[in-house]
């Protein structure tokens, strides 16, 4: 049944419909008899609605959500202004004297973009802020200018010639104004969800109207033509459907607004409850909320499937009814914390419905009201059973590790002290006996000596080599840096092979010229660092091969490198030179000593200095071995 409102409602709609017939009846009746009055009843009737609009757009922003009305109303002003212009300087009007028709035509053409590019621009701020401190002063500004060029400074486009006509640029105008309206049309559309479907509908006619009458001024040659009396009676038609769609909407219908947007915020509001509460169930993480008293108001599905229960098993139970007792003062404390608006993390052990016990990571804030009072708290829980089960093995195998390590070097220490006693007593006798009783020894005793002697001091190398890696792995090497002759060192550890060198015609070069003459570092690890390279070049270096040591400074690092002429090795071994005990091309060097420690030792030691450590080399191409030590050479003047 209809309601009262709804009759009376269409009861003025009936009477309103007749008086436009009556009004648009009065227009056909004097357009032929006195043109100049059907032309100012006509604009009159259009600059009211244009301030009518202007009126109701500035006193109905308080009840809409978006700035669409107000912007509406605001460009409407400038409308009927430029409007009113138009309409006394009309021919025959004799306001401004000496005016021709294309004064109004020039008018006419303004108020048209000014409404064309409105509408266009309006549907933005349905859902953008608009300023109106902003848009005022520039819609004035460049409505100001734009007279000015018509009435002083005689710059605007001529529009209409007596006797001619329209002119190119007042036609094209008119399309142009024509094509901004079906684009405001066709952009209204896309944001049609924020008007109500019927004011949609009569702002797209309304534009639809104005688009057609826009055509009529196109055609017309005689400014008192039909064409012309046409173009503004389709003009009256478009106004008063915008009077309806804002101006009844603004005066007659505000609550109807109110409650439309109440109820489109109310829509949105559950469509964004709804997009959290499903973005909240669906992350693998447990999201707990309780109120004041600590009982649960809300958990996800993740949180009570982590619990092993269903989620409406947990509602208004209390927390501290899932926490291990011996959690249960900690939680307290936790949640006075919450209280006075507190956030933080902490770990709690929890009982599950069967009784096992989880531990949980929970990150907890505050929830309070707009006074600052606590009304409950939400906390991100997260499952971290394995993390601590994972931790205690990993601590677990951390002390047995160090449990081993200590007893590696233990047995180590042991072993060094067992094994260097006899060596010792080996090694020196096995000297004393070469050096005091060589003349009463026969040839092949000597050679039995020298070869007793040599196997010692091999033994004793590798003892000390081994002792050395396992306390570089065991962190407690150290160094013990001091200034070091970086030419003369190279040159020592160099004069050590010069006799195995000369036995196998292998030639030996150092070029240190352009290397810093002192560096720091520890002599003693430098030394053996050198030594290694060195031998392992002799080594694997064919008689009548060539060895070179060469030093420079590279950036800020001093650049070592040792070069041989040997078998060399194949790329794929590169990494594996470096490793304890490993050897590059096992097959072509099974028949040559060597431990597979030197190398590792080099890189170590190297590591130690802050240095870095590589190799070049091809199979039957001989190998290069770079290493670098930080270059800091020291001030002697600084030394007392």
């Amino acid at each position: 049944m209809m309601s009262e409102e709804s009759k009376k409602r269409i009861s003025f709609g009936k009477i309103e419909l007749a008086i436009m017939a009556v009004f648009f009846a009065l227009l056909a009746f004097f357009y032929p008899r006195n043109f100049l009055f059907f032309h100012s009843m006509s604009e009159i009737f259009s600059i009211v609605v244009a301030f009518m609009i202007f009126v109701v757009g500035w006193n109905s922003k308080k009840f809409h959500s978006n700035g669409y009305f107000l912007f509406i109303g605001m460009a409407f002003l400038f409308v009927g202004v430029v409007d009113f212009l138009h309409t006394v300087s009309y021919k025959g009007m004799n306001v401004f004297a000496g005016t021709s028709s294309d004064l109004a035509t020039q008018l006419w053409i303004t108020a048209r973009y000014v409404y064309a590019v409105s509408m266009l621009a309006a549907p933005l701020f349905l859902t953008k802020r608009f300023r109106l401190e902003i848009a005022l002063p520039l819609y004035a500004g460049i409505t100001g200018i734009v007279l000015l060029s018509i009435f002083s400074w005689k710059v605007f486009p001529v529009c209409f010639v007596d006797g001619a006509g329209l002119t190119t640029f007042k036609i094209s105008s008119e399309y142009a104004i024509c094509a901004v309206l079906a684009a405001a049309i066709l952009f209204l559309k896309t944001k049609k969800e924020y008007l109500e479907p019927g004011v949609f509908r009569l702002l797209a006619a309304s534009m639809a109207v104005s688009i057609a009458s826009e055509l009529a001024f196109t055609l017309y040659i005689d400014v008192y033509g039909a064409l012309n009396a046409a173009g503004h009676m389709l003009k009256i038609l478009s106004f008063y459907i915008f009077y309806k769609a804002v101006v009844v909407v603004g005066l007659q219908r505000p609550r109807e607004l109110l409650f439309r947007n109440l109820s489109e915020s109310e829509k949105r509001l559950r469509k964004s409850e709804k997009k959290y509460r499903d973005l909240v169930e669906g992350i693998n993480e447990g999201v707990w909320a309780i109120d004041e008293n600590a009982n649960t108001v809300f958990v996800n599905r993740a949180m009570a499937e982590m619990l092993g229960y269903g989620p409406e098993e947990m509602q208004g139970r209390h927390l501290f009814s899932f926490i291990d007792e011996r959690d249960i003062d900690e939680a307290k404390f936790s949640l006075e914390r919450r209280k006075s608006g507190i956030s933080e993390k902490h770990e709690f052990e929890f009982i599950r419905k069967d009784g096992v016990m989880i531990s949980a990571h929970l990150t907890t804030a505050a929830v309070v009201d707009e006074a600052g009072n606590f009304k409950g708290a939400v906390a991100a829980v997260m499952d971290i059973s394995e993390k601590k089960r994972i931790e205690r093995d990993l601590l677990q195998a951390k002390e047995i590790a160090e449990t081993a390590s200590k007893s590696k070097s233990e047995f180590l220490a042991n072993m060094s002290h067992e094994l260097r006693t006899p060596l010792n007593a080996i090694i020196g006798f096995s000297e004393f006996m070469l050096k005091a009783d060589s003349e009463g020894l026969s040839k092949n005793h000597i050679e039995y000596l020298e070869r007793i002697y040599s196997a010692g001091q091999h033994l004793l190398s590798l003892i000390n080599d081994i002792l050395d890696l396992s306390r570089i792995e065991a962190g407690k090497m150290e160094l013990f840096s001091e200034s070091i002759d970086l030419p003369g060192t190279l040159g020592y550890c160099m004069t050590m092979f010069r006799e195995k060198a000369g036995n196998h015609r292998i030639k030996m070069s150092l070029a240190a010229e352009e290397a810093p003459e002192i560096i720091r570092a520890d002599l003693r690890k430098f030394k053996q660092i050198v030594i290694n390279l060195l031998s392992n070049a002799l080594k694997f270096t064919p008689d009548g091969g060539e060895v070179q040591v060469s030093a420079s400074l590279n950036g800020g690092e001093v650049l070592i490198s040792v070069r041989d002429s040997g078998i060399g090795f194949k790329p794929e071994d590169m990494e594996r030179i470096f490793t304890p005990f490993e050897r590059a091309g096992e097959d072509a060097n099974k028949n040559i000593e060597g431990t597979g420690l030197g190398l590792s030792m080099v890189k170590r030691l190297v590591e130690l200095h802050g240095g870095r450590v590589w190799a070049e080399s091809a199979p039957g191409e001989g190998s290069v071995f770079h290493f670098t030590l930080p270059a800091e050479q020291e001030n002697p003047a600084s030394e007392s």
